[in-house]
């Protein structure tokens, strides 16, 4: 697994949580990096041999093969994580080039490669131990140098699960199949949330629950005292959090629920979204006909002018909502993800200039009111924050309202933000109808608030009218 590593906001938006499978191997461990005092090539083989009936007990299956195991470097192990990342690249960039996708996944798996423990890899069958990266990690997340022999032990279950899960469900094809990122997301919660319930058994079993607790504290710890770093690590925590915890008491329900074979059959049938993890009894592996929301977004970065934009546009599903709205009001927050029927966000980027269009809807109207005011208050608090301290400053702030269209409500928020010798313009604009909220964001776009307006109207059209009737 990996702990929480640094990501911008329109990566917790729209990309998925790395899945990182590491497993460790039972008879055979190939020595591939330094030994180092965490963990030794000897050490590796001893826990490894104790771990795997363990791991075959509270999982309810056994190996069909001793999957292998090799201690390696973060360098090492990059290339693996790349080779993964390429076919997730491509359904997310559909629009870049095979060398461009590449080029990200290389870049990308490097910088993840650093803050890895573990790693199964999917396509390689080896599970990879990374040593070096141990006490770094643990210092980062401020875990008690106690815990180290406990935690190697906690990793190497961990993985040693997701060896067995790939050989009977296949992990990488089951990933690479996957329609959006949101489902992505799901699979990857059952996949870990399995994982780390498995792991929780054999914790109980070693007298490691001690360990065990930091463990699940440390997934989503975040260490940064920069406020910006604050603000988008608040919301990579909540996403971390709920893909391993919610994705244990997910487990944990079907478990309870039908034993270790329906854990087998979700495994074998993940469930289609996100929302089937944090609300269990809904669980089905397959999705209903809805609104095309992507096919509805499709294009709308043209209207923000003539670049050479990238472009995602994705499904933003419970999960990751509920790490957006982390620190909203927690009443509207609740109400809002209680009452969510989908989200869907396009966003464009070109060097700094970035431009994003957010489709947000809900079964009862009453709420996007507040949910619109709520936002503003958030976004007041996080710039009095970053003004605060460190080195990014917000200047120039005023948040109002936008008359550009007809509308429930609305609200426009405008600031410019500094870091060093750079300064960059921003605006965000939210417009409810029904219940519907269409919210447009801008960095150093120049774009019309009429235009604007243009936009938003655009969109509503296209939707059915008894979702965004005027009130």
């Amino acid at each position: 697994m990996r702990f929480r590593i640094r990501v911008c906001l329109y990566c917790i938006m729209v990309l998925l949580a790395v899945p990182s499978y590491q497993a460790f191997a039972s008879i055979s461990v190939k020595a591939g990096a330094k030994p180092s005092a965490v963990l030794t090539t000897v050490q590796a083989e001893t826990f490894v041999n104790e771990l795997v009936p363990l791991v075959e007990q509270y999982s309810g299956r056994k190996f069909i093969t001793p999957p292998i195991v090799k201690l390696t470097t973060a360098n090492q192990v990059a290339p693996v994580l790349a080779r993964e990342l390429i076919p997730q690249y491509r359904r997310l960039f559909p629009g870049k080039s095979e060398k461009s996708l590449i080029s990200l996944a290389d870049a990308n798996s490097l910088a993840i490669s650093t803050h890895l423990l573990g790693k199964y890899g999917t396509y390689a069958k080896i599970l990879y131990i990374v040593p070096e990266n141990f006490r770094p990690r643990m210092q980062d997340a401020r875990v008690d140098p106690k815990h180290e022999a406990a935690f190697v032990k906690l990793i190497i279950a961990h993985e040693l699960t997701h060896a067995l899960q790939d050989q009977y469900v296949g992990l990488a094809s089951m990933l690479n199949k996957s329609g959006n990122t949101d489902q992505s997301l799901a699979v990857s919660s059952t996949i870990e949330g399995h994982a780390i319930y498995v792991q929780d058994k054999i914790a109980n079993e070693l007298n490691m629950q001690d360990s065990q607790k930091e463990y699940d504290r440390a997934i989503g710890a975040g260490v940064s005292d920069d406020p910006v770093e604050k603000l988008m690590g608040s919301m990579e925590s909540k996403l971390m959090s709920d893909t391993y915890l919610a994705g244990r008491d997910f487990i944990t329900w079907q478990m309870l629920n039908g034993g270790p074979e329906q854990v087998w059959k979700v495994l074998s049938a993940p469930p289609v979204k996100s929302s089937m993890i944090l609300h269990p009894e809904t669980y089905a592996p397959t999705m209903g006909k809805s609104v095309d929301y992507k096919s509805l977004l499709s294009g709308v970065e043209k209207s923000f002018g003539p670049r050479k934009w990238n472009v995602v546009n994705v499904e933003v599903g419970e999960m990751q909502l509920r790490a957006l709205y982390n620190d909203l009001e927690p009443t509207t927050r609740d109400a809002v993800l209680t009452d969510f029927d989908h989200a869907q966000a396009l966003a464009a980027m070109d060097g700094t200039s970035v431009a994003s269009v957010t489709i947000i809807a809900v079964k009862d109207p009453k709420i996007l009111p507040k949910l619109i005011t709520g936002l503003g208050d958030v976004c007041k608090k996080n710039v009095e924050n970053i003004n605060r301290e460190g080195a990014t400053k917000i200047k120039d702030f005023t948040s109002g309202s936008f008359t550009c269209i007809k509308s429930d409500a609305n609200s426009m928020i405008c600031f410019k933000m500094t870091s060093g010798a750079v300064t960059l313009p921003n605006k965000f604009v939210r417009v409810v109808r029904g219940r519907v909220v269409v919210e447009i964001y801008c960095q150093a776009v120049e774009v019309s608030d009429v235009r604007l307006g243009a936009i938003a109207e655009s969109i509503f059209k296209k939707l059915p009218l008894e979702y965004c009737k005027l009130q």
